[in-house]
């Protein structure tokens, strides 16, 4: 779904950029007319997040998650319909050597296929030690030839603990030319939100 050379700028910050662990996933299905119902579920518990977590997470409390995602009968120009919920529980920290908190993360998401427009967004809000920081993208993309969509994506990220803040504008094009191989170029403009976490020199 990352039609562009990035990720959005919230992943990372509201997500684990990696878990070090065990995953147990499946799905089920129904036939419904010529679509179907679907829901696909994952499990996991990990090492928490902080360097070095993959060598030295010793702690009796490991970090876990779920994710649950439903895929709605369609028909006609629409294609697909799916919604996500996520949750992430575990512990985090930011400064080496520093104790660790509790970090928890929900995140919602959504994919609509009609026709030759594809729909995609997220949300997710995420607190440790009584901070709130959220983020969230949407982004609209058209299918312009078999091999080619154009896309745009407004991201947006507000971290009291990186103080950082900041609205991002994207668009782009994703080519194709086979199933494994894709080439991506984009240009995007990021603006810096004002808000009272952040502090100035």
């Amino acid at each position: 779904l990352t039609y562009s050379t990035t990720m959005p700028i919230y992943l990372r910050e509201l997500f684990p950029p990696e878990l070090i662990g065990v995953m147990v996933r499946g799905q089920v299905t129904r036939p419904v007319g010529a679509s179907e119902f679907g829901i696909g579920y994952s499990v996991y518990t990990s090492n928490n997040n902080f360097e070095g977590n993959s060598q030295s997470d010793l702690r009796e409390g490991k970090a876990w998650g779920a994710r649950v995602q439903v895929r709605f009968p369609t028909g006609g120009l629409l294609r697909r319909f799916d919604v996500a919920a996520d949750l992430y529980r575990g512990h985090s920290a930011f400064e080496e050597g520093a104790e660790l908190a509790e970090d928890n993360v929900n995140g919602f998401e959504g994919q609509l296929e009609f026709g030759r427009v594809f729909v995609n967004g997220e949300y997710a809000r995420g607190e440790s030690e009584g901070v709130k920081r959220t983020g969230y993208y949407f982004q609209p993309a058209v299918q312009l030839h078999r091999d080619w969509i154009g896309f745009y994506r407004l991201e947006d990220l507000e971290s009291p603990r990186l103080q950082r803040a900041e609205r991002r504008h994207l668009a782009g094009l994703n080519y194709r030319p086979f199933a494994q191989v894709a080439v991506k170029g984009e240009w995007y403009r990021s603006i810096p939100l004002d808000r009272s976490f952040i502090v100035s020199e």
